[in-house]
């Protein structure tokens, strides 16, 4: 099984996501191992975190319940390497099979025991939140 196909299932069976899309490397050029698009059950802020029990805690959400967006999902192994230079054709790759560029993308870390953590990467610079 793919390091993609390991994320995808981990967001479906896990996490709850739906609407679930796989964009394999040679569609995604410039990705790693391709990337993922789907919807997560509720809507994911900076202030929301998935913990490791697969629960997804929010202070806050900006919309109301069921009024959620997709979101790409970047699979990465541990050992995977990023720059700059290769985050920026990432956000490229992902305009030229999704038709937009998204503000964000959310980095999803496979580690050897099999555990996947998540993290966002933001296209450009964020403020902080107070």
């Amino acid at each position: 099984m793919s390091l993609m196909e390991i994320i995808a299932q981990n967001l479906v069976h896990f996490h709850l996501w739906t609407s679930i899309q796989t964009f394999p490397k040679s569609s995604a050029k410039g990705t790693p191992h391709g990337v993922v698009r789907g919807v997560p059950p509720k809507k994911l802020s900076e202030t929301t975190s998935i913990s490791s029990t697969g629960e997804t805690e929010s202070s806050t959400t900006d919309k109301p319940d069921g009024d959620t967006s997709e979101e790409w999902v970047l699979p990465l192994s541990i050992s995977d390497k990023l720059t700059v230079e290769n985050i920026e054709q990432i956000f490229e790759s992902i305009r030229s099979v999704g038709s937009y560029r998204p503000k964000r993308i959310i980095a999803g870390l496979l580690d050897d025991d099999g555990s996947v953590v998540y993290y966002f990467i933001h296209d450009g610079l964020v403020k902080p939140r107070s």
